[in-house]
């Protein structure tokens, strides 16, 4: 008799970690769905703008590889050898906007193009959204591995907005 009230406890609970492995797996898909659009981004930025493909360039390889990372992780999700406790934490309507913008500036830079300037606002925007959105800030005390590749993706993004502002600075003392 009392199995019965155990294997009713249960079931909610085993629902609830189905419903959260999905969820990660989506919000981890859509991070790394992000990066790529990132790479893309930045690609027909190296293309459009030939002086400043050598910076570009660099950006891409480092987006692709954080797309790795998280391809990574979601296998680690997906084989149940890690799951969050939290869910709650994820901001996936914040990455899906994102996703959809960063969508936008590829058709509008495709169509239109832009100047250096243009490029480098547009990826500071992208940049500084993943950071100030704290999509990457999701971990607590779940699975130390994946807290600390969240942190260090954090981290490289950080990197990247740095970087993006050391760029436009050394644009503006440009004479031509």
């Amino acid at each position: 008799m009392s199995n019965t009230g155990d294997n009713e406890t249960d079931v909610p609970a085993l629902e609830q970690n189905r419903v959260d492995l999905a969820l990660c797996r989506q919000y981890i898909g859509k991070l790394r769905q992000n990066e790529l659009l990132t790479a893309e981004l930045y690609a027909l930025f190296a293309q459009k703008i030939p002086q400043g493909r050598a910076f570009w360039e660099t950006l891409i390889a480092e987006e692709k590889a954080h797309a790795e990372v998280l391809a990574g992780l979601e296998k680690l999700v997906q084989e149940g050898q890690a799951i969050f406790r939290r869910p709650d934490q994820f901001r996936l309507p914040d990455v899906m906007e994102c996703i959809k913008w960063t969508e936008s500036k590829i058709e509008q830079f495709a169509r239109e193009g832009g100047s250096m300037n243009d490029a480098l606002e547009t990826a500071l925007a992208v940049e500084t959204t993943m950071v100030e959105s704290k999509f990457f800030e999701v971990m607590d005390r779940d699975h130390p591995g994946m807290k600390q590749e969240f942190e260090e993706l954090r981290q490289h993004t950080l990197e990247h907005v740095k970087r993006i502002k050391d760029e436009q600075g050394r644009g503006q003392r440009r004479l031509f």
